[in-house]
């Protein structure tokens, strides 16, 4: 089983970090890393679905997070949606080199990062879901008084 004490040997800090506050898929990954390869060009959705083999509708669901996160930018252009590497300041550039060498040198350590992230989102929704469906305070039903209660 993947131990989060080991993530922290062979990954630095900020790319921990970067992994876990910013990317929530595979897919947002790849597709800033292709962005980073393109500096100060503006990539349409169509063309990076083309080269990724992805539909168009994954690649603007996956720049849309990726601006909400300031990692790209993105603007309309003749009906498409264009994309940009864009990080939202110098230190973030550089955290991002970082998850691209992390990314080319050990692949598998970042995909297992990203799984635990992913596992840690998903129980943590859980437990919100479950506890908001125990909660003490629960008010009584509104509305008009039932049938029943009316007849005694």
């Amino acid at each position: 089983m993947f131990n989060r004490r080991d993530e922290k040997q062979v990954l630095p800090t900020e790319v921990l970090a970067l992994l876990r506050e910013h990317i929530e898929s595979y897919e947002q990954l790849e597709l800033l890393l292709f962005l980073r390869a393109r500096p100060g060009h503006w990539c349409s959705t169509q063309a990076v679905a083309a080269q990724l083999g992805w539909t168009e509708a994954l690649v603007e669901e996956s720049g849309r997070v990726l601006q909400r996160q300031q990692l790209v930018c993105s603007k309309v252009g003749k009906g498409d949606l264009l994309l940009s590497y864009a990080p939202g300041g110098p230190e973030l550039e550089q955290t991002i080199s970082n998850v691209a060498i992390a990314y080319a040198d050990n692949r598998l350590d970042v995909v297992k990062v990203m799984t635990a992230n992913a596992l840690d989102r998903f129980r943590t929704r859980a437990v919100g879901i479950f506890s908001s469906a125990f909660r003490l305070n629960k008010r009584p039903p509104q509305g008009p008084t039932s049938e029943r209660s009316n007849k005694r």
